[in-house]
């Protein structure tokens, strides 16, 4: 009676066995941990390290930590970017004993990234040749490692007042922001990246003539960012192209008609007077709509939308 009741138990442990998922030996989390697995690392997240200085060259006006900074404050100019702790970044350095001047490692690096939870990792190196100060950055995928996402490089006079600029180009380039995608004639248009990756996408549509699909992203730009004033304005233009008569779109004509006013100090000359001539198409002031487009044509004869 009694080996019959450990039989049972045996084959009852069995049962259980078997429905319990098995873990492959070489599984692995994202922050390099055995499962079962934290939270998934924010995509949107990034983990800014400070720069290693190359072999052979030593600081003068800036070191590691500083170019991490000024990175860090380049990011900051992007509305939908998260950036990791600073604080808990070198905690995490400082319990790793990395100290300056830093030598930070690849894997070091990913493991620091995981562990606050970024799923992405800027690491930088700079150095200086004669008196030009010299940066390069990579951005990678925390989670998988490997080659870098993206990689950017600057060059600028060491005693310069254009460092700042430099980096500023550095995050632009990392985060897919084009030096020209965000800047209409003489005025930075928006901080924004998903509203400028729905403009790019708008302009891409624009260029195989899909109006209905270029109204969509530039929809979805000015959303948001309500004050992307070349996101209203090619709205308005698509909308004119295409002739587009739906609810969305008589909505739209009203909004850019609205908002033109606010806007007009974020363009240039050309693009104000478009954005003027608009508005009095949309309220049906033909006279006025001609004389501004007549404007555009007196000062560039080939002018598309004029």
């Amino acid at each position: 009676m009694l080996r019959g009741h450990i039989v049972r138990r045996i084959v009852a442990l069995a049962a259980v066995l078997s429905l319990t998922p098995t873990i492959p030996l070489g599984a692995q989390c994202p922050d390099g941990s055995r499962p079962p697995c934290a939270s998934p690392l924010d995509t949107a997240r990034y983990v800014i390290l400070p720069f290693t200085h190359r072999e052979g060259s030593q600081p003068q006006q800036l070191d590691g930590a500083d170019c991490a900074e000024l990175l860090v404050e380049a990011f900051q100019r992007w509305t939908d970017v998260r950036l990791a702790d600073k604080t808990r970044v070198y905690d995490a350095l400082e319990r790793r004993r990395s100290r300056t001047p830093f030598r930070i490692g690849f894997d070091t690096g990913l493991a620091i990234a995981r562990q606050l939870g970024a799923g992405r990792l800027v690491m930088g190196q700079l150095w200086n040749f004669g008196d030009t100060l010299r940066l390069t950055a990579n951005l990678y995928d925390a989670a998988r490692g490997g080659a870098p996402l993206r990689q950017a490089a600057a060059r600028v006079p060491a005693n310069s007042g254009a460092v700042g600029a430099a980096f500023n180009a550095l995050a632009d380039s990392l985060l897919g922001a084009g030096p020209a995608a965000a800047t209409g004639t003489g005025a930075d248009q928006t901080h924004s990246l998903r509203a400028l990756a729905a403009y790019s996408l708008g302009e891409r549509a624009i260029r195989s003539w899909d109006l209905g699909g270029a109204a969509r992203q530039f929809r979805s730009a000015v959303a948001a960012d309500s004050e992307y004033a070349q996101a209203f304005l090619r709205l308005g233009q698509v909308l004119l192209w295409a002739g587009d008569s739906t609810p969305d779109a008589v909505r739209d004509r009203a909004t850019v008609a609205r908002h033109a006013g606010d806007l007009l100090g974020s363009l240039g000359p050309t693009d104000r007077a478009l954005l003027l001539a608009q508005q009095a198409m949309f309220e049906r002031r033909w006279p006025d709509a001609c004389e501004r487009h007549r404007e555009v044509l007196r000062a560039d004869s080939l002018n598309f939308a004029a």
